[in-house]
């Protein structure tokens, strides 16, 4: 009986294999495979023409006292200093389009292309300080055209007359670099590198890579930064704008010293500064209406086991008993925490 069955099935294999040949010579054989596409084949026409100037500092990041506009760029005007707290803008010239350079970073890797992937392409800015690799933040692009057409962007490090202070994500990085120096953020010169990479996206966000992973390089760039005492604060309410309360934010003082004693007690480290950065207070209830509790996100500057200066998002909640919410706070999530500057805890106790 079981030879039986599997004569049986054999055979149909056989007929059913023997149709779908058929039918494939009948269709002319099977469709021919998709013919991978080489670098040239997936570059832009309307890619951007290098001007003079960026064919002279092609692959580069160039910083300026004031904006540099693209064909109106003045060589003459480019810095290799900087005075932390006076005006810096910058630009990046690169030989490639982002496209271009993602199909080297899959080419490396051995993985498979989709140049209609664009949404999900992007650059992962890393930055030194006097060699030492301080931060790295990624941005993804889901502008097309600036994924397949661009090969220069600009941008402003800092400047504190703009209403946007900052744009673009060198400035963002530098930072997160300067923050990770902790209590050595202090007067001084720094030498900065900074080096941007293509990357494919991942959900989420800014994740941690392996270094490995560096090898479609797009541009690079280095600037002597110059940090005296009035720079620090002319620089600290965009560097230390995570405990600086900015506009729409909730004002409560009271609140934010017991989120920071909360904090405190909940992880056994020393809280030194709350800043609330919800405009009021989020409501949670049960499946019938019924209010649980109400919620809050602040981020709280602390000290850790270590003794470095860290920061922390973090969501608190205040229970409700039926009839009001109580006084006290307790922790409810914990977000993200990051290397955080002690300069800005102090410089917080100067304004009001």
């Amino acid at each position: 009986m079981i030879k039986k069955v599997l004569f049986i099935t054999a055979m149909a294999f056989i007929a059913t294999f023997s149709v779908n040949a058929q039918n494939e010579m009948d269709m002319g054989g099977a469709p021919p495979k998709v013919k991978k596409k080489t670098k040239k084949e997936i570059t832009s026409p309307d890619k951007h023409k290098y001007t003079e100037v960026q064919k002279k500092y092609q692959n580069q990041i160039v910083f300026s006292k004031s904006e540099i506009k693209r064909d109106q760029e003045d060589a003459s005007a480019f810095v290799k200093t900087w005075e932390l707290g006076e005006p810096l803008y910058f630009r990046v010239y690169h030989s490639q389009t982002l496209i271009e350079s993602e199909y080297d970073y899959h080419e490396k890797q051995s993985r498979e292309f989709n140049e209609y992937g664009y949404a999900y392409f992007s650059e992962q800015t890393v930055v030194f300080i006097n060699g030492k690799e301080m931060a790295d933040f990624e941005v993804a692009s889901g502008d097309k055209e600036y994924v397949t057409n661009w090969v220069t962007s600009s941008g402003t490090v800092y400047d504190s007359s703009q209403e946007e202070k900052t744009s673009g994500s060198i400035s963002n990085v530098l930072a997160r670099a300067f923050h990770a120096l902790g209590n050595d953020f202090k007067e001084g010169s720094y030498d900065i590198e900074i080096k941007v990479y293509a990357m494919p996206s991942v959900l989420g966000g800014n994740v941690e890579r392996s270094k490995d992973e560096r090898h479609a390089l797009m541009y690079s760039g280095k600037i002597k930064i110059n940090v005296t005492k009035e720079g620090m604060n002319k620089f600290a309410p965009y560097l230390c704008r995570n405990i600086l309360k900015k506009s729409g934010q909730m004002i409560d003082p009271a609140i934010e010293i017991q989120i920071a004693e909360s904090f405190g007690r909940s992880y056994g480290y020393k809280a030194l500064s709350a800043n609330i950065i919800d405009s009021d207070w989020s409501i949670k209830r049960n499946e019938f209406g019924v209010v649980l509790f109400r919620f809050i996100t602040s981020e709280v500057a602390y000290i850790d086991k270590d003794g470095k200066t860290e920061i922390m998002e973090i969501t608190v909640k205040q229970d409700h008993d039926g009839s009001k919410f109580q006084n006290s706070v307790s922790p409810y999530t914990l977000t993200y925490d990051r290397p955080y500057c002690a300069f800005c805890t102090d410089y917080k106790k100067t304004i009001k």
